[in-house]
């Protein structure tokens, strides 16, 4: 029976009665069977998958035999921004696009004469902290969805973190692996409770729902009848226990969120629901999986690959992945320990297959503005009419730099702040070091390059775990080695300037599957296939199937510049952020503090050939983001502290 809770004795009975209508029509295969044999003598089977994202939706059905897709259908959402910080999405527009996908899959597959018979199950990867309440009884939503980047909610972190022990905006880490930001869904649902009247009063009546973007079309396709989220969803709330992968009360009452209002949590990969929209032609399809769209990612990316996690080391770097959406994100995968980093880099659910798998734990640095970059410099700026012609600018861009030079601008696409590893809402974008022969391709390619080098700062702040995890009683001791080789998915990744500017500035190899743009819908597909037992190996042959990209198409980048030229644009971008923070005032901060951070920017930045030279310039780029942090976190920074580092600092050289 599926795993979430009932209100009443009327819904409860309900299930009882759709789940033998289910199994009557053999669309549900119960515990016990050998589901590794279900139909594998008849015709070839599919598995269907919903990807929501920010920018789109969209259906991909894969092949359980080679991963070849069989259909697809994709249409274009909107975002609405009615005020400076804030963006928001129409809920209803999110599930009639999905349904609208989900239907011409249906027809695409019988233009080939194929069935909905053979489409084993459905999975559902999301956009996640998206925000979404509606009224439990008419099912509609009650505001716009609050998208994870929004920021409208600045104000109130400051307030919460002033209440949170120690007055520290990372109070809750060990617990959540998050800190308390705008990023994250219970600050949104908070600023829904008290500003929008229809959804206090919901609350009040006892018909309030609260969900993300995975939760919303589970309830609708499924006519209202399941109500759950999954542990990778959960865990991007602020609300949810990594520990005990529950919804954790204490914290529930410190944002004030009535449990009631928060949907069941489940596994990443178990029976959800049954479709049941009477619009859906996939109607009677089973639902077995969900995952937040970058943990899909992952899964896509890394599962089947070797790992070699144990009790005194980790260091699989297969297990590192960077998705290039509207966003970038950066995932790795730690193993079924949780770990946790002071320097911004969070702590997450990576995935948990099952009631009897062991949840999986990452590493990940969010950065908000990737793909939404260079839409901001496509739709405002008019900078370029489409990916093409991007791609042909900024390639010529690339092709003309000099080395040893820094780049032609920069910019920093603080347009609501900085993710991590700063984590800080008051800075703003700013474009650095324009010249009269700047022209657009130059502001075109300092827009693809922001992500590298924002990809740049959250590689190296998670290679700076704590060896000896002073957090966690039960952990291991860890080592976390620089990455030598890093994949790459989502839609950015087609652009080859971006995938050898990422070689280049993390000097790390980058691989890029040629499917590199649909591995979010791969990772859902994989988790029907193990819910249901079947093996996911051949889907994953889509990872290498060469007739989806022309005979020049490049898989694998490496870095093609020196160290000495790697830092002085290093140097340029960090000099640029340093513009950007702080915007919006912060009587904080103090000019000692900011002389120290340009002080160890400078030492920092200053790669060089010799090996002992880069181990200490790793010690220093430790401190650096340390002090970093502390102008953030508003630490107090004595003078005789400051030249007693500096001091120390040039001792070592």
């Amino acid at each position: 029976m599926p795993n979430y809770l009932f209100s009443t004795e009327v819904e409860f009975i309900s299930e009882i009665i759709h789940i033998l209508y289910v199994m009557a029509t053999d669309k549900y295969i119960p515990t016990g069977i050998d589901k590794k044999q279900v139909d594998n003598n008849e015709n070839e089977k599919f598995i269907a998958a919903i990807d929501q994202g920010t920018s789109s939706s969209r259906v991909i059905i894969f092949s359980i035999n080679n991963g070849s897709i069989i259909a697809m259908h994709q249409i274009s959402v909107t975002q609405s921004y009615p005020s400076p910080g804030w963006i928001e999405m129409d809920a209803n527009q999110i599930y009639t696009t999905i349904l609208e996908c989900l239907n011409k899959c249906v027809e695409q597959l019988k233009s080939v004469n194929k069935s909905t018979k053979d489409i084993v199950g459905v999975g559902i990867t999301n956009q996640r902290e998206t925000t979404i309440a509606w009224n439990s009884e008419t099912g509609e939503p009650l505001a716009p969805a609050i998208v994870w980047s929004d920021a409208r909610t600045a104000d109130d972190v400051k307030k919460f973190i002033r209440i949170a022990p120690g007055n520290k905006s990372n109070a809750f880490q060990l617990i959540t692996g998050l800190p308390i930001h705008s990023y994250f869904s219970a600050l949104k649902m908070n600023w829904l409770l008290n500003n929008v009247k229809s959804v206090a009063e919901a609350d009040e009546g006892n018909k309030l729902l609260f969900g993300t973007v995975d939760s919303w079309l589970i309830w609708k396709l499924t006519s209202q009848m399941c109500h759950v989220t999954d542990v990778t969803n959960a865990s991007r709330t602020l609300l949810f226990n990594l520990n005990t992968l529950e919804w954790d009360h204490d914290l529930c009452k410190f944002f004030h969120i009535n449990p009631r209002t928060l949907p069941k949590i489940v596994t990443s990969s178990e029976l959800i629901g049954v479709i049941q929209d009477s619009k859906c032609l996939m109607k009677g399809i089973t639902i077995y999986g969900i995952l937040g769209d970058q943990q899909a990612s992952l899964v896509a990316q890394t599962w089947g690959l070797s790992c070699s996690v144990n009790e005194n080391n980790l260091s699989d770097l297969s297990k590192v992945k960077v998705t290039y959406g509207t966003g970038a994100f950066m995932l790795w995968n730690i193993g079924c320990q949780p770990y946790f980093s002071d320097k911004g880099v969070l702590t997450t659910i990576a995935y948990k297959m099952g009631s009897k798998g062991r949840p999986y734990y990452a590493l990940e640095g969010a950065i908000s503005f990737a793909g939404a970059t260079m839409r901001w410099l496509k739709t405002k700026l008019d900078a370029f009419k489409d990916d093409a012609e991007c791609e042909k600018l900024s390639a010529s861009v690339y092709r003309k730099q000099g080395f040893n030079e820094p780049d032609p601008c920069y910019l920093v696409p603080a347009f609501s702040g900085l993710f991590c590893p700063w984590w800080q809402e008051s800075a703003r974008c700013v474009i650095c070091g324009i010249t009269a022969n700047v022209d657009k391709s130059d502001l075109i390619y300092a827009g693809l390059r922001s992500s590298v080098y924002q990809t740049y700062d959250v590689l190296f702040v998670a290679t700076l775990a704590k060896a000896n995890n002073k957090y966690h009683s039960l952990a291991p001791l860890m080592t976390l080695k620089k990455p030598t080789e890093i994949m790459v998915d989502g839609g950015m990744s087609n652009s080859d300037t971006l995938m050898q500017s990422l070689a280049d500035i993390l000097n790390v190899t980058v691989r890029r599957h040629n499917h590199s743009d649909v591995m979010t819908a791969l990772g859902a597909a994989i988790t029907v296939a193990l819910a249901l037992d079947i093996d996911p190996t051949g889907l994953l042959k889509i990872r290498e199937y060469s007739s989806y990209k022309s005979d020049d198409y490049q898989s694998t980048f490496y870095s093609k510049i020196s160290s000495n030229d790697r830092a002085v644009k290093l140097y340029g971008w960090h000099e640029s952020v340093k513009r950007s923070l702080h915007w919006i005032p912060n009587k904080s901060i103090n000019e000692s503090q900011n002389t120290l951070l340009d002080s160890l920017d400078l030492i920092c930045n200053e790669e060089c050939e010799n090996e002992n030279r880069i181990k200490v310039n790793e010690v220093l780029f430790n401190v650096f983001i340390y002090f970093s942090l502390s102008i953030h976190y508003s630490i107090s920074l004595s003078k005789n502290i400051i030249v007693c580092i500096v001091k120390e600092v040039d001792s070592i050289f």
